[in-house]
């Protein structure tokens, strides 16, 4: 995949024993270990991390708290007065690098040679030998549409958002699709499900689902669940937000 502009940065990154990519951020010039995450849709940091900010926190809704005028370092490249928000649960890692990360580049995550890069909006993507996934962006995050099917369940429709976060090659539900496609009714136990995705790409997509037994405190909102990026590929993948695509190397 070889973009007609060069690259904004290109960084090499860790995986942690769960497969989520770890990145060094430096918040106001101190180290920390964040979390790559699209699928969350802010940048977040942990509650003992705002702590070391030095800046007013603010309540922007009833419940969200966040600090303005942050400079991060992160990815080889620095972005001055950046809005953050605070954790209201635990979190992996001192914080999150939310999907805005999309908004402002095209981003590659290339999980076999471990490394992150980021051109900028306006490069154009050489597609050929890929995979090219209609992404809905429209809430921040890649949101793709896909068929879900499991033993003795009829297949149903679902929105899901391509998660850099969620275990390699699991889909996480909301409770309610979860239970209202009749997948909670399959689970054996407290086993995951295994399940197949479908009109992603040419075959299906082969995928465990450790499925909720309660209805989440903070459901999302505008997807019935999520799919891990490497449930779709296990090579690289592109999210091109400015064409409205996720891109699957193979």
């Amino acid at each position: 995949m070889a973009p007609s502009a060069e690259p904004v940065s290109t960084t090499r990154v860790q995986f942690d024993p769960a497969g989520r990519i770890l990145v060094t951020v430096y918040v106001n010039d101190e180290a920390h270990c964040f979390v790559m995450d699209t699928g969350s849709r802010f940048t977040t940091v942990s509650a003992e991390v705002a702590t070391t900010i030095n800046r007013r926190i603010q309540e922007i809704h009833p419940g969200v708290r966040a600090v303005d005028d942050v400079s991060l370092r992160l990815l080889g490249m620095t972005l001055p007065h950046q809005p953050v928000r605070l954790a209201t649960e635990p979190i992996p890692g001192d914080g999150i690098i939310g999907a805005e990360l999309c908004h402002r580049f095209i981003v590659k995550v290339d999980f076999s040679a471990g490394r992150v890069t980021l051109w900028p909006p306006s490069a154009k993507v050489d597609i050929r030998h890929a995979v090219v996934v209609p992404a809905d962006f429209s809430h921040d995050v890649p949101l793709i549409a896909a068929r879900v099917s499991a033993a003795g369940v009829p297949e149903s429709q679902a929105e899901l958002v391509v998660s850099l976060a969620v275990a390699p090659r699991t889909v996480s539900f909301r409770y309610r699709y979860a239970a209202e496609s009749g997948l909670l009714d399959a689970s054996p136990g407290d086993a995951p499900l295994p399940i197949e995705l479908r009109g992603i790409a040419k075959a299906g997509i082969a995928a465990t689902a450790p499925l909720p037994r309660e209805p989440e405190h903070a459901p999302l909102l505008f997807a019935d669940g999520a799919v891990s990026a490497r449930a779709l590929t296990e090579s690289w993948i592109v999210f091109d937000a400015p064409h409205a695509r996720v891109i699957l190397g193979q």
